[in-house]
């Protein structure tokens, strides 16, 4: 796995939910990324899968909340996984 798609989508996610957060947002729900294999933009345009990049993100996102829990005062996250819905 390319360390640039690690930074991409790890920091720009931790950056948006900062950037939220100086808005006055304190309690979050958070949504991991249900799976994109499956899904008819991906079998009409016959793109390779993407469930790899869904199961790397949804993996860190745990650790990107702790981290930004532990940095900024006083938020709440709760989580939603949407992998195992659906």
């Amino acid at each position: 796995m390319s360390i640039y798609i690690k930074v991409l989508c790890i920091s720009n996610y931790h950056a948006c939910t900062q950037a939220i957060y100086k808005l006055g947002a304190r309690k979050f729900l958070v949504n991991n990324v249900s799976p994109l294999g499956c899904a008819l933009i991906n079998i009409h345009t016959r793109k390779p899968n993407t469930s790899f990049l869904v199961v790397f993100f949804n993996g860190l996102l745990p650790s990107v909340l702790t981290k930004l829990e532990m940095s900024l005062k006083g938020p709440t996250f709760v989580g939603c996984d949407l992998y195992k819905l659906f």
